[in-house]
């Protein structure tokens, strides 16, 4: 489908997924377009001004669909790779796996800033974004607690699910039950069943290693010397 620019001449652009939000304003970058190379060597021009315009203003159903597309071509990735890792099976290690998933929470959290309308209530996500972020930051300084980032992209299974059921049109009573089901068979089986058990677990070893700890810390800076067959009296 075409697009009419703002020099009043019909310019081509994608209608793909969420890049169409974006082809569109790639293709006013020619000669005569108020996004030309031009404002590079002045810095943030008119050009900018006008992304940002357009961005905003952008019909709240067509902000969601391009918002969900992003999300089915992201995160289908970091819940296979989270599964893996959860298995102990790591298709990436923790690491990386852990600052891939803080690098896609700060994208995300800039999307819903330059687009609050591609989600519903964008205040309550962005705070969550903000927590997501202060949680896996701690694997990230601590990579031998890389599992946790695992556990935790678990949930993204079921946010996978309610991305593709509210993105895709179903055409059979069948196959949009089907979907609902899983939604919420995952649903309660990560968030209300399986994070509790990690939680208890965790707190769990937490306990036992805070007991422990001591006695092993003072053999690790402490250890036994073995005493000498030859001491001396006056030593």
């Amino acid at each position: 489908a075409g697009w009419t620019g703002r020099a009043g001449r019909p310019q081509a652009g994608l209608q793909l997924g969420w890049w169409s939000s974006v082809a569109p304003i790639g293709a006013n970058m020619g000669s005569g377009g108020e996004m030309s190379m031009r404002r590079g060597a002045g810095g943030f021009g008119s050009g900018d001004l006008y992304l940002l315009q357009r961005l905003s203003s952008e019909s709240a159903d067509s902000a969601k669909r391009n918002h969900d597309m992003m999300n089915l071509y992201i995160l289908p990735w970091l819940a296979t790779a989270s599964v893996f890792g959860a298995c102990g099976a790591e298709l990436v290690p923790n690491l990386v796996l852990s600052c891939i998933f803080l690098a896609y929470i700060v994208f995300d959290f800039i999307w819903i800033c330059l687009q609050p309308q591609c989600v519903p209530k964008a205040p309550l996500v962005l705070v969550h974004h903000v927590v997501t972020a202060l949680l896996i930051l701690h694997p990230v300084r601590f990579p031998e607690h890389g599992l946790y980032t695992c556990y935790d992209g678990l949930v993204e299974i079921n946010t996978v699910i309610l991305t593709f059921k509210r993105t895709v049109r179903f055409q059979h009573r069948g196959a949009k039950a089907l979907v609902t089901f899983l939604h919420w068979s995952t649903f309660i089986a990560l968030r209300m069943i399986a994070y509790p058990i990690f939680t208890k677990v965790r707190r769990a070893r937490r306990t036992k290693c805070a007991f422990a700890r001591p006695c092993v810390e003072r053999r690790r800076c402490c250890p036994a010397r073995p005493r000498s067959a030859h001491k001396s009296d006056g030593w």
